[in-house]
């Protein structure tokens, strides 16, 4: 049997405008739709009851009234797998670039800020030895940490509605709660599907368990987040940058708050938190070493002579607030310094870690699929959806209401 169909197209790369929408769509039989265009009961009441098919361009049907389209009895197709690597992969990236302040260097680069090497200068956060907390382990998660592991990530950690035993065995991953995610791990990756239990999951509560040197990455729905926590949490130092690709609003205006956020350059007078952890060997007798303020300005007492335990060492350190402390060679002083103290008190080894800013964000257009390669077979399978629906038949790809 042969099948012809009539098609009105939007010829643009813009959004279709509602009022276009409502009128281009009375009457159809079936609807093509991104996830730029909301589909909801004023859409579905101008189509009418001839309305039988909805193709959306994408994975996600968060602009969908999905209880309204069920109960029309219209059937959805949509794009799962087909963009889980290209979305993998731009999240691995904006990891990267965000963990290692390549946009700053790039800028740097541009803007003359490039003089000499320094030290400490733009200094970020690598994976080797790091654990990485992934929130929601399906397809695009888990492919996202397979992508991590060859960097030497040491441990993953999830979290979700439910355990994952088969695709954890993959990253020998460990199901906890999300409380646990956020206090234990370097890295956060959010990429769970937006429901009413995810929507501003990731508020100031859950930004007040990660760790200062946290980096914070979603590639999955901006509302998952509560924005203002976020700039709140980045402004504050609670915890040390975050990479976007998805956002509320989208596109996010340019006066929004987190585009505003900016790294603490190294010869700028800023405000910022130094901590630190280290690899020890067992606990030492009292070597009685006096430690000192150590270039500090502002308030920093000195704390009592005769350290018994690297707790009381941490105690101290963790507390500092550091001020206007702006010269790279003050910096490294006292880093040495607080080696050499460190070497005096007869400990073995130390990793420390600076955290020397009040908070970057690097934000993406929602580009996670944006190859050709994906665009093109999301394309196929869009069609096929759709033709399928209106002849009667299986779709490839059939949201399951």
């Amino acid at each position: 049997m042969c099948f012809s169909f009539d098609v009105q197209l939007w010829d643009s790369n813009e959004p279709v405008p509602k009022v276009e929408l409502l009128r281009g769509v009375a009457g159809a039989h079936g609807l093509i739709c991104l996830l730029s265009d909301k589909i909801d009961k004023e859409v579905l009441d101008a189509a009418g009851t001839n309305l039988k098919v909805i193709s959306t361009f994408s994975v996600g049907f968060d602009h969908l009234a999905v209880d309204e389209i069920k109960q029309r009895g219209i059937r959805v197709g949509y794009t799962p797998e087909v963009l889980t690597d290209a979305t993998a992969e731009l999240t691995v990236a904006l990891l990267l670039a965000t963990a290692r302040r390549l946009p700053e260097a790039v800028e740097e680069v541009k803007n003359g800020g490039w003089s000499t090497w320094k030290p400490l200068w733009l200094c970020g956060y690598g994976l080797s030895g790091s654990t990485v907390g992934v929130v929601g382990l399906g397809r695009i998660g888990l492919s996202i940490a397979k992508r991590l592991k060859p960097f030497g990530v040491t441990r993953f950690l999830y979290t979700g509605r439910q355990p994952r035993p088969e695709s954890a065995a993959e990253i020998q991953g460990e199901y906890v709660p999300l409380d646990k995610l956020a206090e234990e791990s370097d890295f956060v990756v959010v990429s769970c599907a937006l429901t009413p239990e995810t929507q501003g999951m990731c508020n100031k509560d859950f930004f007040a368990k990660m760790k200062k040197t946290a980096v914070f990455v979603n590639s999955s729905r901006g509302a998952v987040v509560n924005q203002d926590d976020l700039y709140t949490a980045l402004t504050s130092g609670q915890i040390a940058a975050a990479g976007l690709d998805v956002t509320v609003p989208e596109p996010l205006p340019t006066d929004h708050p987190l585009l505003t956020l900016k790294n603490c350059d190294e010869d700028k007078d800023d405000v910022g938190y130094l901590s630190w952890s280290v690899i020890r060997s067992p606990l030492a007798q009292n070597h009685g070493v006096r430690m000192q303020p150590l270039l500090m300005e502002g308030d920093v007492e000195e704390p009592c002579a005769g350290v018994r335990a690297v707790e009381l060492w941490h105690s101290w350190f963790s507390s500092v607030r550091v001020e206007k402390c702006a010269q790279n060679s003050q910096k490294l002083q006292f880093l040495c310094r607080l080696a050499v103290l460190w070497l005096q008190a007869g400990r073995t080894s130390a990793v420390l870690v600076l955290n020397w800013q009040t908070g970057f964000a690097f934000i993406l257009p929602h580009i996670g699929s944006a190859t050709y390669a994906t665009r093109g077979t999301m394309s196929i399978l869009v069609a096929k959806n759709l033709v399928a629906g209106l002849k009667g038949e299986g779709m490839p790809s059939e949201l399951n209401l």
